[in-house]
């Protein structure tokens, strides 16, 4: 029931939104922080750097690299 109703208000299922916030989360601390990509994949709960890389570039379009560097796509 409770996945249902999350889905009907967010339009996503609730893994969806977690790694949208994760992803979210990421990106801000990346453009803000000065922190290595690795350690920004930790903080944020992935485990491994090179799928979070890969998640990430699906998600904004963009390497995590990119981004800390504020570059266009």
């Amino acid at each position: 029931h409770f996945l249902r109703q999350f889905k009907n208000y967010f339009e996503i299922t609730p893994h969806q939104y977690i790694i949208k916030r994760r992803l979210q989360q990421a990106k801000k601390q990346l453009e803000t922080s000065g922190a290595s990509v690795t350690d920004v994949c930790f903080c944020v709960g992935y485990h491994d750097p090179t799928s979070f890389i890969k998640l990430f570039k699906k998600h904004f379009g963009m390497s995590p690299e990119c981004s800390q560097k504020q570059c266009r796509r």
